[in-house]
């Protein structure tokens, strides 16, 4: 679920990102400027943890199963 969650997205393989560059037309002068959107987009360090933590939720569950 994380890696489809990571792929849809965006697929950022970048840092996780909290904002991210618009570029909009002042519509007086018509001169392109950066405005920052609040905006999530998963990077590889979300990616990374996801997977770690569902590989630890694993290998417990396997450990602490009941042998018949």
């Amino acid at each position: 679920m994380v890696v489809i969650f990571w792929a849809m997205s965006g697929a950022n393989r970048g840092w996780t990102k909290t904002s991210v560059p618009h570029t909009v037309k002042d519509p007086v002068t018509e001169l392109d400027g950066v405005v920052y959107v609040n905006k999530f987009v998963p990077g590889v360090d979300f990616l990374g943890a996801g997977l770690l933590i569902s590989g630890l939720i694993a290998a417990v569950s396997l450990a602490l199963q009941r042998k018949k």
